[in-house]
């Protein structure tokens, strides 16, 4: 239960992505960290987590986003 993240920046940026369950509690942050601008990836490893839906959000300077994606084991 390994995924990856990919995203790209416009510019040079904080960026922090975080993972939270469908109550919304966050579950980990997966980065909180100054990024350059370009395409970047970072690993979810998920093995502690039970299957479900799940939401991952990524904020970089003023823009915000959030993905549902769905774990099977």
């Amino acid at each position: 239960p390994i995924t990856t993240i990919r995203y790209g920046l416009y510019q040079d940026t904080n960026v922090q992505i975080s993972i939270y369950d469908i109550t919304g509690r966050l579950l980990t942050t997966l980065i909180k960290e100054f990024h350059t601008k370009g395409y970047h990836s970072i690993k979810w490893e998920a093995s502690n987590s039970i299957s479900g839906i799940y939401f991952i959000k990524m904020s970089s300077g003023n823009h915000t986003e959030s993905r549902k994606v769905v774990l099977i084991k």
